[in-house]
């Protein structure tokens, strides 16, 4: 305690404030006693324009928090509580998931440290740890067999056609589930979809008529009948793990299918057939073609396509 009230008046000096023994005590005792948890769902999340997805990243973090030391303290996060709190992370969920988790820890140490909260950043001598993920996209077959599945439950039939839109758009399930008809515009006598996705703003035209063959657009007009101008296609929660699994089963496919898989289907199949990378890129909207080619995986028949074509007799 005298240690911290010592470094609490150094660092009152050095802002320019005389200290007080008053002020000293306050700002240590504050520092020492403020919930960690409590500083990030009350005064952190409401303070700052965070976006939902985000927001349930700091909510998921301050479960971690609760879960391995309940009633943690600003003042307890130290060098030693954040390796310590990294290998708790790394043993009960994966190496990326918990790279995030300590990001955003670090972005709370960051403004506790701005609002005077906290003297130090551990976090200026850690290396983040990550691990390369190998994120596999479907076959034009694995595409088929989807659309063909049956006996499906409603919900489950709603969210393999979200599904199936977003490898025929390259939307997020953000910008799938937030889709309206004020999004589509006919242009010279063709549906094109535009809009701003949620995740960076970035603008996406999208040919609907053209793309997959049209695909995508009959998925939105099956939808649309009675909607309103502003009304959602659809209106499900996020949450589409299990209807995602309910209908690979009934597809056949054994893979690990999330929703972002429709996203990297969608680049790779379109660089499959033959579009510019930099077409991709404006689809899928990224602001960084590196993604892009990230995203967009080449096949073992583009492959072989390429090297016969390259070394035809």
């Amino acid at each position: 305690m005298v240690a911290d009230m010592e470094a609490r008046e150094w660092s009152l000096r050095q802002s320019g404030i005389a200290p007080t023994l008053e002020t000293v005590i306050r700002q240590t005792t504050a520092k020492r006693s403020y919930l960690v948890t409590e500083f990030v769902r009350t005064d952190y999340i409401n303070s700052r324009a965070i976006k939902r997805n985000t927001v349930r990243n700091y909510i998921t973090l301050c479960k971690h928090l609760d879960a391995y030391k309940k009633g943690l303290h600003l003042g307890g996060i130290d060098y030693k509580f954040v390796t310590d709190f990294a290998t708790y992370l790394r043993n009960c969920i994966s190496v990326n998931s918990a790279r995030q988790m300590l990001s955003t820890l670090r972005a709370v140490v960051r403004e506790a440290i701005r609002r005077d909260l906290m003297d130090s950043n551990p976090f200026e001598r850690i290396q983040l740890q990550s691990q390369r993920v190998e994120h596999e996209s479907l076959t034009v077959d694995e595409v088929s067999a989807i659309e063909r599945a049956g006996g499906l439950s409603e919900t489950g039939g709603i969210v393999r056609d979200m599904f199936l839109l977003s490898v025929y758009t390259g939307l997020r399930i953000s910008d799938v589930l937030a889709l309206t008809p004020h999004d589509v515009r006919i242009i010279d006598g063709e549906r094109w979809l535009y809009r701003k996705t949620i995740k960076t703003g970035a603008v996406v035209e999208i040919p609907l008529s053209r793309i997959f063959g049209g695909k995508g657009d009959r998925i939105l007009l099956k939808y649309g009948i009675g909607k309103g101008i502003d009304d959602r296609y659809f209106k499900l929660s996020p949450n589409v793990t299990n209807s995602i699994r309910e209908f690979c089963t009934a597809a056949g496919i054994t893979k690990r299918v999330t929703f972002h898989t429709a996203r990297r289907t969608s680049a790779t199949l379109l660089q499959s057939m033959g579009i510019a990378t930099n077409v991709v890129q404006k689809i899928l909207g990224h602001s960084n073609i590196s993604t892009t080619q990230i995203y967009a995986q080449t096949t073992h028949d583009q492959i072989a396509t390429a090297v016969k074509t390259a070394f035809a007799q």
